[in-house]
């Protein structure tokens, strides 16, 4: 009878935990960058989210721009299914890794690990704001446009 309770109890806790993090993918999707067009920025212009969004398409696609070492390095951002962990990845490899929890209108990513040992000295916490796309995209840094143009 104890080794049912404690499987009843194991199944439940499981059950709650993949019920939360279910809750908290959906909140990152349809509230955070792959819900709609915007631009996200962090206070101190060190990393932005380009989301764009075909009127067809269910979830905007992201890319980042970090700045890092001396240069905006552009990379693919991605929510990896069924969790709250975002990719950041080249074409050919994932670059970065973070948690990402939505607070209200804030996206905060935290517990960045690195693939790539060259992206070292990016803030580790991060807070993102989410802005127009429309009002936002002609005010980014020249780099990022010129990027954004080709």
């Amino acid at each position: 009878m104890k080794k049912l309770i404690a499987s009843v109890l194991i199944f439940t806790c499981i059950c709650g935990l993949t019920g939360c993090t279910f809750k908290e993918e959906k909140n990152l999707l349809e509230n955070g960058p792959w819900g709609s067009q915007a631009i996200w920025a962090d206070d101190k212009d060190q990393i932005y989210l380009i989301c764009t969004k075909d009127s067809d398409d269910a979830y905007a696609t992201v890319t980042a721009f970090l700045y890092l070492a001396t240069r905006w390095q552009s990379m693919e951002c991605n929510l990896k299914k069924g969790t709250t962990t975002v990719l950041f990845n080249t074409s050919s490899q994932i670059v970065l890794e973070a948690n990402a929890k939505m607070e209200g209108e804030k996206l905060y990513l935290s517990d960045f690990k690195m693939s790539v040992g060259s992206f070292a000295g990016i803030n580790f916490n991060i807070e993102l704001s989410k802005f127009s796309y429309e009002e936002q995209i002609d005010k980014l840094p020249a780099d990022i446009a010129n990027k954004l143009q080709k």
